[in-house]
């Protein structure tokens, strides 16, 4: 059986994740691993980490190796094993790269199996939605302020709007501090980056995923006396700090407001003062809720609307599909959630934009349990960190087959094998994680995408500013995607 030492290729090692090359002279002169060419990820392809990904795991196979003691693998069924609920193996370091305030982790960071658990356990209660706080109500009320917007913008003559590169992310922002403290910040009807949260994100994108899959970095930038001296600070005037200052605000007067607001969990932090979460967990875990909820959900929004305005065949059949419902009283306005889910090929074409667009390309690995185990065939030993290359795992011929990089929603119609087509949601449904390490913002962005498409659909139609550049993108962890100007134009399917 192949083993880690002897089997696995090593594409150049870190220098395949990282956005420069800072780190790869050192290894690949230190270590006499095999390993196998890769690109240079210089200024010149700097941005391209799915890509590359997906080309280099075709070529070394199952399992690649990424470093000393980390591969990357892409096949669900070893995905599921690993995530699986009673599964023994653990997060790796990798995750105390999230952490981004020095009094502590959020669940996010959080490295320790059992502090995680019974830290999810607390927050679930308020991420899934239930007692009195509808998350569904809230959507609906940020979805139509998003219509009203848009809506108002094209009276005023200004059709042409980067809908994609901002608009979407403000409609993002208000909704998750909607849903998580009962207070939008306001981005979308100010058209304001407000605290420049999202400028400070995009500037640092490409730094924190270099810092996130090195060891040596991820240890220095992580630790507590550095983030205590250069991390963002609360009285910062600006970006996230300014966000973790506004933040914790909001909870101390949650705090001290709540034996009279008691039993009143509408929203978020509602619910989780409820279940006991202390006021400085609940601001750790608002603030890493912002950074994960905005750059998640509405990365596969703007992924669907760019493959729906270059897809005209499909563009139309979501239109008349929708249309039909509308004129046959299938679909309330708004529409529901349960009404969403039984558009055929709506819910299709979701699972299909998802699997072309996903929010994320590398990450989350999971460290080996003692003993060692095998994965993919492969034995790797106890603490080997496995990552997972989203972008393999969603266009695998195996799973999808041999049109992979076809936009084609009727793959995921049971006309002919249900349990092919029940493999592949499956295998897409791994982007929101699984098992004990499932999103706990699921539910939530599951039920905003199941909507936001038939309230634009049935409201507007769409068409490229410029279909030679239709956006910017680049991708690192997850993708940064900028300069996306759409035509927005009246369409009212009531």
């Amino acid at each position: 059986m192949p083993s880690l030492k002897t089997c696995v290729p090593c594409p150049g090692t870190y220098l395949l994740l990282n956005h420069n090359s800072v780190f790869s002279n050192s290894y690949r002169h230190s270590h006499s691993v095999p390993s196998a060419p890769s690109p240079q990820l210089n200024g010149k392809t700097s941005g391209r980490i799915s890509a590359t990904l997906r080309t280099e795991q075709k070529r070394h196979g199952r399992v690649m190796r990424l470093g000393p003691d980390a591969v990357c693998i892409y096949e669900a069924e070893a995905l599921w094993h690993m995530n699986a609920a009673r599964s023994t193996y653990t997060r790796g370091p990798w995750y105390s790269a999230l952490r981004f305030d020095p009094r502590g982790d959020s669940v996010f960071s959080e490295c320790d199996t059992a502090k995680h658990d019974r830290r999810r356990a607390k927050l679930a209660v308020g991420y899934a939605g239930k007692g009195l706080l509808d998350l569904e109500n809230k959507i609906d009320a940020g979805l139509a302020d998003l219509v009203q917007h848009l809506r108002a913008r094209v009276v005023r003559g200004e059709a042409t709007m980067n809908i994609g590169g901002r608009l979407l992310q403000f409609f993002q922002v208000d909704l998750i501090s909607t849903c998580g403290f009962g207070k939008a910040w306001g981005d979308l009807a100010d058209e304001t980056d407000h605290f420049n949260y999202l400028k400070e994100g995009d500037a640092s994108l490409a730094f924190l995923h270099t810092v996130s899959l090195s060891p040596v970095t991820r240890i220095i930038f992580s630790s507590p006396f550095f983030l205590k001296l250069f991390g963002p600070k609360r009285t910062d005037n600006d970006g996230f700090g300014k966000s973790l200052g506004f933040i914790e605000a909001v909870a101390s007067e949650r705090f001290r407001e709540k034996e009279e607001s008691k039993g009143q969990a509408d929203d978020i932090l509602g619910s989780w003062i409820k279940q006991g979460l202390s006021s400085e967990e609940c601001q750790l875990d608002l603030a890493a809720q912002m950074a994960a909820g905005t750059e998640t959900s509405i990365t596969i929004v703007r992924g669907i609307l760019l493959l729906l305005v270059t897809s005209p065949t499909i563009y139309m059949k979501a239109k008349q599909e929708i249309a039909t419902a509308v004129r046959d009283g299938h679909v309330s306005s708004p529409v529901t959630n349960a009404e969403a889910t039984k558009l055929p090929y709506m819910q299709a074409l979701l699972w299909e934009g998802t699997r072309m667009m996903p929010p994320l390309t590398l990450g989350f690995p999971k460290r080996v349990p003692a003993g060692g185990d095998t994965v993919c065939d492969t034995f790797l030993p106890a603490g080997t960190d496995v990552y997972q290359n989203f972008g393999a795992m969603l266009r695998n011929p195996d799973v999808f087959g041999d049109d992979v990089d076809v936009f084609r929603p009727e793959r995921f119609l049971a006309l002919g094998d249900p349990d092919a087509v029940a493999r592949m949601r499956k295998t897409v449904d791994l982007c929101f994680g699984h098992g004990r390490f499932s999103c706990l913002g699921k539910t939530l962005a599951q039920m905003e995408l199941n909507k936001i498409f038939v309230q634009l659909l049935r409201n507007f139609d769409f068409q490229l500013a410029d279909p030679e550049k239709p956006w910017t993108k680049a991708s690192y962890s997850t993708f940064m995607i900028n300069d996306f100007y759409m035509r927005v134009m009246e369409a009212r399917l009531e």
